[in-house]
């Protein structure tokens, strides 16, 4: 499986994937990028899947209508590690929100 997908993600999109991870972290699935614009992920932990692993998902429903589940053996800290990267991107690219 390969696949790349062009994003531009705005403040809204950080903040809803704080959300996934927080989700994920309390033990369930959660879905990402649910606006319509690109594919959506969505994330089952290991304790709830089916195949026992952390659980990640593609579904393009902008183009192709592709979904892939593919079960990834998550490392322990994978949540931390995209904490600290989400603040990395926070701290060098403060995006704000659209003033309406």
């Amino acid at each position: 499986m390969n696949g790349r997908a062009n994003l531009c993600l705005n403040s809204y999109d950080l903040d809803s994937w704080t959300a996934v991870l927080d989700t994920v972290e309390s033990g369930r699935a959660a879905s990402w990028l649910e606006s319509g614009r690109s594919p959506r992920i969505t994330i089952s932990p290991a304790a709830i899947s089916d195949s026992g692993c952390t659980e990640v998902g593609v579904h393009d429903v902008t183009a192709s209508q592709i979904h892939v589940i593919v079960p990834i053996a998550a490392p322990s800290d994978w949540i931390e590690r995209h904490r600290a990267l989400l603040a990395a991107v926070r701290s060098r690219s403060p995006l704000t929100p659209d003033p309406l």
